[in-house]
């Protein structure tokens, strides 16, 4: 009695990604910031939470995975 349990860990986060440029072609979905799964062992750890994607240009097309913040191009 009084054992230690084992339970999954968590999932990390999807981290950050900055892109500048003057005109960017993305295409759809191809640039993601996506959080890792929680590991399922004894209890399901939890989720981790989706990056950030920062994007400086003049000219973008396309969409990344979550949505890209813009800032200033240089």
């Amino acid at each position: 009695s009084g054992g230690a349990s084992i339970g999954g860990g968590g999932g990390g986060a999807g981290g950050s990604i900055k892109i500048v440029g003057v005109s960017l072609t993305l295409g759809t979905n191809v640039i993601t910031a996506a959080a890792g799964a929680g590991a399922a062992l004894g209890s399901t750890g939890g989720a981790g939470s989706v990056g950030r994607i920062a994007i400086g240009a003049s000219s973008v097309s396309g969409t990344t995975n979550p949505t890209y913040t813009s800032i200033n191009a240089p």
